[in-house]
């Protein structure tokens, strides 16, 4: 949806934003940052939504712009795991936190979740296509 998209927009320019005034950084932190922020300050037109409802719980305030969210089993989406590909048949999102910068790329390419954004057209590309 649009309201997710705001979101995530806010969440990459705070990424970005950081990584240049600081020379690196760690994007789940600021993700946190971020959305703590979305919690408290309430406001629609930065983060796409007003409130926030943790798995059926009550929301955080009323409003229709509610972003619902549960944490995912751990085991299903591991995150930072640096054996990773040893669960690939096993696991259906990983994360590749605990590193930063280069060193969490790395962590994506070896489960096969790097390389899928072309810059270009700005979409997200199938490797395998053509193959």
């Amino acid at each position: 949806t649009q309201q997710i998209m705001k979101f995530f927009e806010t969440v990459v320019n705070r990424v970005n934003k950081t990584i240049v005034e600081r020379n690196g950084g760690a994007d789940q932190p600021i993700f946190w940052q971020v959305f703590n922020e979305m919690r408290n300050l309430k406001d629609e037109s930065t983060f796409g939504f007003r409130c926030v409802r943790q798995c059926g719980k009550q929301a955080s305030c009323q409003s229709d712009a509610v972003l619902e969210y549960c944490e995912m089993d751990p085991w299903t989406h591991p995150t930072g795991w640096t054996d990773g590909a040893d669960y690939l048949g096993e696991i259906a999102t990983y994360h590749g936190n605990y590193a930063s910068n280069d060193m969490k790329i790395d962590k994506l390419k070896k489960v096969g979740g790097w390389g899928h954004y072309d810059k270009k057209s700005k979409v997200c590309v199938d490797q395998n296509q053509g193959r």
